[in-house]
């Protein structure tokens, strides 16, 4: 048992090598709380840890390479551990473990591939936050979801209480203006007959002033001819013609 919390002792120090090098210092920190949690831990790697948890991240991260560097080369050969034994734990198909396993950079091919305890707890991990963030995820989506079919809900009553409003003002408009509006499109239609009427009317009565002008017009010419006629008619008669009267 000491062997294994050793084990994930060192795991943990690399990954926390690892967070510091990518200066993800909101994890790091994380990380440092589950070192802690396994209490098996020597004095370096915990005045290493205070400095992380200081804020001293640069010299953290300096102390923390020469520990884990230290502890690679004393560390015993770890047991292996088959993928298809962390399917069968983890309850996902072995195309499912094989991708995780490949995220960490982890040489993983089949399920025949084995993992050093350190790698598969690392692994386990990984999966475990990964399923944990897909569930509040999820989570979200769900409320999300809620919220959404909420609105749809209220939306579909007012659309409901619209259209009913629409059948009632309807109704009460064919009942109370109904008849008058009726009455006023035909009292529209009997004035615009009138005014067609009247219109036509005026329309003749032009047609026959313009006749009567004409004629009345042809009839002056025709007495200014005759006029014409009879003046021409008294210059020729001679006054020494027996018709002639001097009376």
């Amino acid at each position: 048992m000491i062997k294994k919390i050793n084990t994930l002792v060192i795991n943990r120090a690399e990954l926390l090598l690892q967070t510091l090098r990518k200066e993800d210092y909101e994890i790091s920190e994380i990380l440092v709380s589950k070192i802690y949690a396994l209490k098996n831990i020597d004095d370096e790697l915990e005045a290493i840890l205070e400095d992380v948890m200081f804020g001293d991240y640069a010299i953290a991260l300096l102390k923390l390479h020469d520990y884990t560097k230290s502890k690679d080369s004393t560390t015993e050969i770890k047991s292996k551990i088959r993928i298809s034994n962390l399917v069968k734990k983890l309850n996902l198909s072995s195309k499912e473990v094989i991708s995780y396993a490949q995220q960490l950079g982890l040489d993983v091919k089949s399920v025949i591939s084995t993992l050093s305890e350190e790698d598969a707890d690392r692994l386990i991990e990984s999966i475990r936050q990964k399923e944990m963030k897909d569930n509040k995820e999820l989570n979200q989506l769900k409320k999300e979801l809620k919220s959404l079919e909420l609105k749809l809900q209220t939306l579909i009553e007012q659309k409901t209480e619209y259209l009913s409003n629409i059948e009632e003002f309807n109704r009460d408009y064919n009942l109370y203006l109904g008849e008058l509006i009726r009455t006023i499109l035909n009292l529209k239609k009997e004035i615009l007959y009138k005014k067609t009427i009247k219109q036509q009317k005026q329309k003749e009565k032009y047609n026959e002033d313009k006749q009567t002008f004409k004629e009345t017009t042809e009839t002056i010419d025709e007495l200014n001819n005759t006029i014409d006629e009879l003046k021409e008619a008294l210059e020729s008669i001679d006054e020494s013609h027996e018709s002639y009267d001097e009376t």
